[in-house]
């Protein structure tokens, strides 16, 4: 913003004038202040009472400045509570030896945090979300921290009468983890306080469903969000410092670029920039990547690829779509085979059976299988099982519940990932290999 004001004279006001305006409007707030009541004022101007909540870090400048409405410095990393949320003017004094000591001894912040709060209304009604609260953070907070985070938030809008229905964040570590041990998902939480709550969601699915996985009494949902899934996908596909295979076949961009150089641009549409790595929220690109798999197909030995590449496509179709019908999407959440371009309209919620469930998940399965069988995969999996869905999802779920998580919800060094840092939208730099 300041960049475009300086070269926009008169055009753009400046920071502090903006800053003025909406603090004598109300609409200002403090660092890691959590906005409960201005959310509650919003959502009943919109006559909604349930909302997702999403976070998300993204980077910032290290610098410190001193908020003035505040009486407090702000680029340091507050520290965080026994309820993983951020203490408000921690960094308050008028001590020149404390600034001092603050510059010398702690940390600022590289990565801003931001809650947002997306209201659910009726008739499939689409309202702005609303900022809840953003605050610096160096990253260094554990699943735990963010466990007790949502809780309260949960807590802190139940008491204004909103129903958190679940939370969404990116694929970063931490996040997978803590969504892991709060609904159970091949985790555990003792002392979890989603016990005590008479409020749960609860699905009476058939025990028949043996590729089911997650447990029937939920607190809250989870949702990664569908657009960093396909860029890091993407982003993997990208990478030169690990191979990748699939049965029997390699999973390279090296057929993309054999595509890119053996057929005209007019067929596949794709350039050298769509594969470059430099470029790590390149969302375009998975789209494009998506659209020239049929070209992809004529590449002599890229059926892994092709796979890989209709992963990305099925994420799409199944989440990001607004034209993919409640059926569709169970489809492609599974598999995905044939090619869709349709996105413009916004396809209302329609009522599905069980049984419509069951036909569409062993479609996914049957299709799927058929379309690994040219890897070799068939043959990997008949030598330990009988190439099934009961006997398939059995497999997944032993392998899986090996690597079961455990962590207790009042201990906060119960799990070991302290130190694990949160991946920004920048997601690290390239190393020199992939450049």
């Amino acid at each position: 913003y300041e960049f475009l004001r300086i070269n926009m004279p008169g055009a753009l006001p400046s920071l502090i004038t903006i800053q003025a305006k909406l603090s004598k409007a109300g609409f200002r707030a403090l660092e890691g202040e959590f906005r409960y009541d201005d959310m509650n004022k919003y959502m009943n101007e919109i006559n909604s009472k349930f909302a997702f909540c999403s976070e998300d870090c993204t980077s910032t400048l290290r610098r410190i400045v001193y908020d003035v409405r505040s009486n407090s410095f702000i680029g340091f990393t507050p520290p965080l509570d026994e309820n993983g949320m951020p203490h408000i003017k921690y960094f308050r004094t008028n001590s020149i030896e404390d600034l001092k000591s603050w510059f010398e001894e702690k940390e600022m912040s590289h990565l801003l945090n931001l809650h947002m709060i997306q209201p659910i209304c009726i008739n499939n009604q689409i309202s702005p979300s609303f900022a809840l609260a953003a605050y610096g953070t160096n990253g260094k907070y554990t699943a735990l921290d963010i466990i007790r985070r949502w809780y309260t938030i949960f807590e802190e809008s139940s008491s204004r009468g909103i129903r958190i229905v679940g939370y969404s964040t990116d694929t970063d570590p931490k996040y997978l983890l803590a969504m892991k041990l709060v609904s159970g998902f091949f985790g555990v939480l003792i002392n979890n306080p989603k016990s005590k709550h008479s409020s749960l969601l609860k699905v009476a699915v058939p025990t028949s469903w043996s590729w089911f996985y997650l447990p029937r009494e939920q607190l809250f949902l989870f949702m990664q969000d569908a657009t960093h899934v396909c860029t890091k996908l993407r982003n993997r596909l990208l990478q030169s410092s690990a191979i990748m295979m699939m049965g029997e076949n390699v999973i390279s961009i090296d057929y993309l670029l054999q595509l890119i150089e053996s057929q005209s641009k007019f067929k596949h549409n794709l350039v050298k920039s769509d594969i470059c790595p430099r470029d790590k929220q390149n969302y375009r690109s998975c789209e494009k990547l998506c659209a020239a798999l049929e070209y992809l197909k004529e590449i002599s030995g890229s059926d892994a690829t092709v796979v890989y590449i209709n992963i990305i496509r099925c994420v799409i179709i199944a989440f990001i779509d607004t034209s993919t019908t409640t059926s569709d999407r169970i489809y492609h959440a599974c598999h995905h085979k044939t090619q869709r371009n349709s996105k413009q309209s916004t396809m209302q919620p329609e009522k599905i059976t069980k049984q419509q469930i069951e036909e569409q998940v062993d479609r996914a399965f049957n299709d799927a299988f058929n379309l690994l069988v040219p890897l070799g995969i068939k043959q990997v999996l008949t030598q330990s099982i009988d190439v099934t869905m009961k006997q398939v999802s059995g497999h997944i779920y032993n392998h899986l519940n090996k690597s079961s998580t455990k962590a207790d919800f009042l201990i906060s060094t119960s799990i070991d990932e302290k130190n694990v840092q949160s991946d920004s939208d920048s997601e690290g730099s390239i190393t020199e290999e992939d450049e």
